[in-house]
């Protein structure tokens, strides 16, 4: 939240996430449902009520005895605020946050998710005003078309190679007889926009002269800085880097939309020539702002990426 929605969202501010989710237009879960973890490394998703189904899920049988007795209390009661739910405060916080670790338990607002993440001694208060709690019992809906548009609308061009970090996706086969439908129907383009990769390839409408403006485009020198877990982290899967991990406090720096360093487990990591020195790529990694032009004491002038890196980088621009 702190480093993907500021970064997309002019603007943004904590209520608005929370007012979607009390309007009852987004939720917040782990899809991934299978046996407990901390909640901290859990993979947790966003998403528009309207995009999911109901579905049962069990209790696995690693949960805790506490984290079972709220599940329980949820389950045959329903929606329960904390205080409904009869146990002692710390009881019912170690009790949410494993249930939401292991993708079994919601709150009305993101807020419940906050709150189980701050610190102890805030934590009580924050979990008290982030609403009822319940369980999580929906699951992706199978709308295969919707999903095919989902990635058209986030990548522009989209082939099999771009999907190996996506998750809960219908098999590439499906996605492929969409692709081809709403390519005989002329509402996309199929063709090979991206070189280096084998296999069909699909673009929506615009993304080609998208590809080709920034193909032709002067280097700005515009350097960004993007959070591992951003969507846009496709080094190692686009590049022929080793991956970063998306991991939220690795981070990704990007000159012109190709990656140039990145910062793993607090090294700093090299990804492509440049003149910057390591301690100006650490200086640049470690600033807050997603983006930032290149500073007069830091500028430097480095080779212009061969035709096919600049097809490749425009992915990141679009």
């Amino acid at each position: 939240e702190n480093d993907v929605l500021p970064a997309r969202v002019a603007d943004y501010e904590l209520e608005q996430l929370d007012r979607l989710c009390l309007s009852g237009r987004v939720t917040w879960g782990r899809l991934s449902a299978g046996t407990s973890a901390p909640l901290k490394s859990s993979p947790i998703a966003l998403m528009l009520r309207a995009h999911v189904a109901p579905s049962e899920r069990a209790a696995p049988e690693s949960l805790s005895p506490e984290a079972r007795t709220v599940f329980d209390a949820l389950r045959t009661r329903g929606a329960l605020f904390p205080g409904e739910i009869g146990l002692l405060p710390s009881v019912v916080e170690r009790a949410l946050a494993e249930l939401s670790g292991a993708g079994l338990a919601t709150a009305d607002s993101f807020a419940g998710l906050r709150a189980l993440l701050a610190p102890a001694e805030k934590r009580k208060a924050m979990v008290e005003s982030a609403g009822r709690w319940a369980l999580l019992s929906t699951t992706l809906e199978s709308n295969f078309e919707a999903v095919a548009r989902a990635l058209l609308k986030r990548y522009g061009i989209v082939f099999r190679s771009l999907l190996q970090k996506e998750t809960q996706l219908p098999p590439w086969r499906e996605l492929v007889r969409i692709y081809r439908r709403l390519e005989a129907r002329g509402e996309i383009r199929g063709g090979r926009f991206v070189a280096g990769f084998g296999g069909e390839q699909f673009a929506a409408p615009d993304a080609v002269g998208r590809l080709r403006s920034v193909r032709k485009q002067a280097p700005l020198d515009e350097l960004v800085v993007l959070s591992a877990v951003d969507p846009l982290n496709l080094v190692g899967i686009l590049t022929p880097e080793a991956r970063v991990p998306a991991v939220y406090r690795n981070r990704v720096l990007m000159k012109d939309g190709v990656p140039i360093a990145a910062v793993e487990g607090g090294e700093m990591r090299r990804l492509a020539g440049s003149a910057f020195s390591d301690d100006q790529l650490r200086t640049l990694l470690a600033r807050r702002p997603l983006r930032h032009p290149v500073q007069a004491h830091v500028r430097a002038t480095s080779p212009r990426p061969s035709g096919k890196a600049r097809v490749r980088s425009s992915i990141y621009h679009h």
